[in-house]
């Protein structure tokens, strides 16, 4: 049982690594780290959370797929308080062009191949990013980014009407 805790704590701190080294600007922008989970029951799954003055980042590999949760540094307070939270990769579409894909994406087979494509995404746009929750943009997009989310969910699975997503 005592190998299980030591196993689990050095496959964390594996994760913290490669965090630190491909995100390396996040912990420049004084981001740092604030807690850290990880499941070996639930095919290694794990979160690391980072948080700086103005965003909070929630890093997450489900399923071996990366993707990075995004808000504004007072938009979270517990790990299932997702209100003020979004994919990264959606808000900066959102950004860019007023609109995103929630299609699904086939994740890249290898970890560092996907905190590679992430970091490369959220370093070219790091700026505008800062300014979307500097200008309190989100605050007041945060309506109609669900609301598009929701019509793309409900148009792209019709079928899935008890799941409807309403909100």
């Amino acid at each position: 049982m005592l190998h299980r805790f030591f196993d689990k704590d050095k496959k964390i701190n594996n994760i913290v690594v490669q965090i630190r080294k491909y995100f390396g600007f996040l912990f420049e922008h004084d981001f740092r780290i604030i807690d850290k989970f990880y499941d070996n029951t639930n095919f290694g799954n794990w979160i690391v959370l980072l948080r700086s003055e103005k965003l909070f980042l929630q890093f997450v590999q489900d399923r071996g797929d990366l993707s990075i949760i995004i808000g504004p540094h007072f938009g979270f307070h517990q790990l299932r308080d997702t209100d003020n939270l979004i994919n990264v990769e959606i808000l900066i579409d959102y950004i860019k062009k007023k609109d995103f894909d929630i299609s699904p994406r086939v994740p890249s087979k290898s970890i560092i191949e996907q905190f590679i494509r992430l970091s490369s995404l959220l370093l070219a746009d790091y700026d505008e990013v800062i300014a979307f929750f500097d200008s309190e943009k989100f605050m007041e997009e945060k309506e109609t980014i669900g609301k598009l989310f929701r019509e793309k969910f409900n148009s792209r699975y019709p079928n899935i009407s008890k799941y409807r997503i309403s909100k």
